[in-house]
């Protein structure tokens, strides 16, 4: 079940600098791993919503 209104937005930016700041808070090792893992894949996830949300994505045209 999703609990965040879809009218909301991420900031992905502090989400993602929250992870990676954990990470260089954990020793090197299994969990920082995973914590780094976890940011680069917000970032993915960041790039397509922005992707998604743009202005100028249109559907596809017929020919």
């Amino acid at each position: 079940m999703n609990d965040r209104p879809s009218d909301i937005p991420f900031n992905w930016k502090a989400i993602v600098a929250q992870v990676r700041a954990d990470a260089d808070a954990a020793p090197a090792g299994q969990v920082r791993d995973k914590l780094l893992e976890r940011a680069a894949q917000l970032e993915i996830s960041a790039h397509t919503e922005g992707w998604l949300n743009a202005s100028d994505l249109r559907p596809p045209s017929e020919h």
